[in-house]
């Protein structure tokens, strides 16, 4: 007969806690693991870039929970692309540009207007007078060129009697002296670089304050065309004296926003936005573009959609730690209380084992007690079937292995005293009575390997 060890119902509780706590140390690990999201933006040197780099350096920085990998790509479309191919979480898009189906706005980084200057003394002073005339495109890109093809057709001039020069901001200057341009088209923030120098470089060249020619229409092209944006150019946006422009101008714009992946956490974004929002001064010191992040509009039918994460944080219904995480404390102390029940009954099936065995040793020592007081064999008898049955019982419960080496061996002890007893009686027994005892060969009870 085998026995095997049996670990003591205390060791396994102690096992179970530990257990339930390195579990429960683990998920708050899990939790705060810092979330990583690629985002793509382009060009390399761009204020987009220069801004999303300097959020990430900000949000390690902070040891934040959530943190920015930069995907650099040679431009928005590239980024787009990126997004699109599943590539990036996150991206920094043009409005004009194609995205999926699956990108949903976090914020909105700043707006592109749509700045057409013509030199002063220009008969160019409406969209219209553009045909047959030449434009200088600052930065000219495909985006840029269907933005210039858009403010056309919604005053019926054909794009091809309008042509286009490729010019940098350094060119501008000369080609509006010499003539090689009749206007110029920038494309850019009010407050960036690009349209300042653009409208600087402009004035320069024909010596005297730009002619700001204005989209009018821009309402009715933003109507039909809601890839763009209608805004003002109000007055004065670029200094000087007179102010330039003179009054306010209406124009169209191109919007830069970040998007996210719409299978990405509602957590996780929220998160997100709400560090963006609030890092917004610090980007504001690195990247002064960062000044232009504003909200993207979160009503129903609104004309961009917005991330469920970024909604909850711009509505003010931001979920807390026990909002989002309530169901799983109700389940885990569900699953907790159903292990410690288990348990208990683990614990109360082994003590009613342990009392059970206890009992039977007693009554093996009972038994050993009653046969040296016995007057007859027939009580000698019924004491021995009485220890045999113990014996069975004991053997039982080691072949299941459900008693312990301890209390095997005392087992194994009280039955050779027990049987040493009955047959001490018996010779007694049988001195008394004249006859001669027949030599019992007693057989202890050992266990297997003993």
């Amino acid at each position: 007969m085998t026995t095997s060890w049996r670990p003591p119902m205390g060791l396994l509780m102690v096992a179970g806690v530990i257990a339930v706590i390195l579990a429960v140390f683990a998920g708050i690990y899990a939790y705060n693991r810092p979330t990583e999201f690629v985002v793509a933006v382009g060009p390399p040197h761009s204020e987009d870039a220069k801004l999303v780099q300097a959020a990430d350096k900000i949000l390690r920085r902070d040891r934040a929970s959530v943190r920015l990998k930069v995907l650099l790509t040679p431009g928005p479309a590239e980024a787009a692309k990126a997004f699109d191919d599943e590539k990036a979480d996150l991206a920094v898009v043009r409005s004009d540009l194609s995205v999926n189906s699956t990108g949903q706005a976090i914020a909105i980084l700043h707006r592109n207007a749509a700045v057409l200057l013509a030199p002063s003394g220009s008969p160019i002073e409406h969209v219209g007078d553009l045909r047959g005339k030449t434009v200088g495109m600052v930065r000219q890109t495909v985006a840029n060129d269907q933005l210039l093809e858009t403010i056309l057709r919604q005053y019926e001039v054909p794009g091809h009697e309008v042509a286009r020069v490729a010019l940098g901001l350094e060119e501008i200057e000369s080609a509006v002296r010499n003539h090689r341009v009749d206007a110029v088209l920038a494309v850019g923030p009010v407050t960036g670089n690009i349209v300042p120098a653009a409208v600087a470089a402009v004035a320069a060249g024909a010596g005297a304050p730009p002619i700001f020619v204005p989209v009018n229409e821009a309402d009715a092209i933003a109507q039909r065309t809601p890839a763009y944006d209608s805004m003002q150019i109000v007055r004065g946006s670029f200094g000087g004296a007179p102010p330039k422009p003179s009054d306010s101008v209406q124009t169209i714009a191109a919007v830069y926003r970040i998007v996210a992946q719409a299978k990405l956490a509602d957590a996780h974004v929220t998160d997100l936005t709400r560090r963006l929002y609030e890092m917004r001064n610090d980007l504001v010191a690195a990247v002064p573009l960062a000044a232009r992040i504003e909200a993207p509009d979160t009503d129903k039918g609104g004309r961009i959609t917005v991330h469920p994460g970024a909604a909850a944080y711009l509505d003010g219904d931001e979920e807390s730690f026990l909002d989002r995480y309530g169901d799983w404390f109700y389940i885990i102390a569900m699953v907790m209380g159903g292990v410690a029940s288990a348990f208990a009954a683990l614990a109360g099936r082994w003590r009613s084992r342990g009392h059970e065995q206890a009992l039977r040793l007693e009554r093996l020592l009972g038994i050993m007690r009653e046969a040296r007081t016995a007057e007859t064999r027939q009580v000698l008898d019924y004491l021995e079937q009485q220890a045999d049955e113990v014996f069975s019982q004991t053997l039982a419960l080691a072949s299941r292995e459900e008693i312990d080496a301890g209390r095997l061996t005392a087992f194994s002890l009280a039955l050779d005293q027990v049987r040493q007893a009955i047959a001490e009686r018996r010779r007694m027994l049988a001195k008394s009575d004249g006859a001669t005892p027949a030599p019992v060969a007693l057989a202890p009870f050992r266990a297997a390997g003993e």
